[in-house]
């Protein structure tokens, strides 16, 4: 009897670590995906992802496209652009629909917040472009001239980013957004030449709360908690000498944690509400990972059940609040990157 329930017990477990996979067919460029104003690839709650997509025609290239699980793929500037205009981008879609973009007009960029209901409501006379759209309906927004970052709500208008004089913040660029209205930055940010690259400082940004900093780090994520995740820089690194490559947990209560995985470089890149966390680690080659407080630094390429994948999966690049997660595959000599959504079984 008792041989019987650890069978059943271990087989539990086993259904619960599991993930089957399904292709996501959208354009993927891992450089573009950090150097974009409009934020990369992001996967939604209920399992869409909102990613740059390629539009093969003479006049636009990229288009900001929605995917469902249903396998359907759509244009964002298609729900909101009038017949015949050319000139309307959409940055950003929330789970109510709303969609973030810009109208470009005259060499200038006119901010909007698009709703299924209200139809298109025009948010400031500045050059801005916005980089997040919550599910308050909350936008962060980047002033294309000078670097400034504001928050917008409905009910206040636009909000400036402002740093105290004594953090000597220099280079802010803004990572993550969550529903709370916290914006995640990072100062010094090179991530053009390498994810990891020079001394950099993480940010937490909330109107009306001193800044929270983190230094030697470089930040990927913040959840609607308000915990951060990346990556935390020492002093050795087996791939990138001088430093020490550790993914780091900032609590929302000001407790800070970093993990490792034996010899294995660590990096974070997304974290959920439930306090699992993906990402990548590196040895003699990458892999794609989750971590939790209970099982650790698991490899999701071992995770996997049913079809496999055409690649091996070598970076987590997201997960959202159903366990799901976006991962990147990369066929050999890394041609032909692949998306990846990973469900629990």
């Amino acid at each position: 009897m008792l041989k019987n329930l650890i069978i059943i017990c271990l087989l539990f477990s086993s259904l619960e670590a599991s993930y089957t996979v399904q292709e996501v067919p959208i354009f993927y460029d891992y450089f573009m995906n950090y150097t974009t104003s409009l934020g990369g690839h992001t996967l939604k709650d209920d399992g869409s992802v909102i990613g740059e997509a390629a539009f093969n025609d003479d006049e636009r290239y990229y288009d900001i496209f929605c995917w469902t699980p249903d396998n359907e793929t759509f244009s964002l500037e298609e729900i909101i652009r009038p017949l015949g205009h050319k000139t309307v981008y959409a940055t950003d879609r929330n789970l109510k629909g709303q969609i973030a973009g810009i109208l470009y007009k005259n060499y200038e960029y006119t901010p909007f917040l698009w709703c299924p209901l209200e139809g298109m409501q025009f948010i400031s006379d500045e050059d801005l472009t916005p980089f997040k759209i919550n599910s308050a309906g909350q936008i962060a927004l980047r002033r294309n001239n000078d670097n400034q970052y504001f928050l917008w709500e409905k009910e206040s208008g636009l909000i400036p980013v402002e740093w105290p004089d004594h953090l000597n913040i220099t280079q802010p660029t803004a990572i993550s957004f969550n529903d709370k209205g916290q914006i995640l930055f990072i100062d010094k940010f090179s991530r053009e030449i390498h994810p990891l690259n020079s001394s950099k400082t993480t940010l937490i940004w909330e109107k009306g709360e001193d800044p929270i900093v983190i230094q030697n780090s470089s930040a990927n994520c913040i959840n609607n908690l308000g915990d951060a995740v990346g990556t935390s820089l020492g002093k050795k690194c087996l791939q990138f000498p001088g430093q020490v490559c550790k993914g780091f947990i900032q609590f929302h209560d000001g407790q800070t944690m970093t993990v490792d995985s034996n010899k294995a470089q660590v990096y974070f890149e997304s974290i959920n509400d439930n306090r699992q966390v993906v990402g990548w680690k590196y040895e003699s080659k990458t892999a794609a990972i989750i971590w939790d407080s209970k099982n650790g630094v698991r490899d999701l390429n071992k995770l996997i059940t049913g079809k496999a994948p055409k690649h091996r999966l070598t970076q987590a690049i997201s997960i959202n609040n159903q366990g799901q997660i976006l991962a990147i595959g990369v066929g050999d000599y890394g041609m032909s990157n692949n998306l990846y959504l990973l469900t629990p079984g």
